[in-house]
C-alpha cells in the first residue's frame, strides 16, 4: 500500500469518544468471512484484514467523519496534546530505536453547522504550553 496523507476515522455515536478510541476501532482486525472467492476451485475463504502503520509523515492528519448520510453526529471528542501511535505500528518496527511514534497536537480545524451548511474554525497552538 502506498503513502497516505490522512487517516479517516469514523466517530462512534456515543456521548463522548476520543481520538485514541476512534483510532483503535480503525486499526482493529476485521473478519472478511467468505469474501475471498477463488474461481479455480470455486471455494470461498474467510480471512482477516488489518491496517498497520509502516511509515509516518512528519505531520499526521486525522479526519473525523462526523456525518452519516444526512445526519450530523454531534457527540463531543476528547483530544490529548500528545498522541501515541505505538499500538498501530507494524510489530516489526516497534523495536527500532529510530521509530518516532508520538505526535503532538499542533492544530485543529473545526466545522460548525449542519450537514448542508456551516463554517470552519481553525485552532492553532503557537508553541509548547499554549
Amino acid at each position: 500500500m502506498g503513502p497516505f496523507l490522512d487517516v479517516s476515522l469514523d466517530v462512534a455515536q456515543r456521548d463522548s469518544t476520543s481520538l485514541a478510541a476512534c483510532s483503535s476501532s480503525y486499526f482493529q482486525p476485521e473478519a472478511i468471512n467468505g469474501l475471498l472467492f477463488f474461481s479455480q476451485c470455486e471455494v470461498g475463504r474467510s480471512d482477516v484484514k488489518k491496517f498497520s502503520l509502516l511509515h509516518l509523515p512528519n505531520v499526521l492528519y486525522f479526519y473525523l467523519k462526523r456525518c452519516h448520510h444526512d445526519t450530523k453526529i454531534t457527540n463531543s471528542n476528547n483530544f490529548r496534546v500528545e498522541f501515541d501511535c505505538t499500538p498501530f505500528v507494524a510489530q516489526f518496527l516497534i523495536s527500532k530505536s529510530s521509530w518516532q511514534d508520538r505526535f503532538c497536537l499542533y492544530a485543529g480545524l473545526i466545522r460548525s453547522g449542519q450537514t448542508n451548511f456551516g463554517q470552519y474554525i481553525a485552532c492553532i497552538r503557537f508553541g509548547p504550553g499554549s
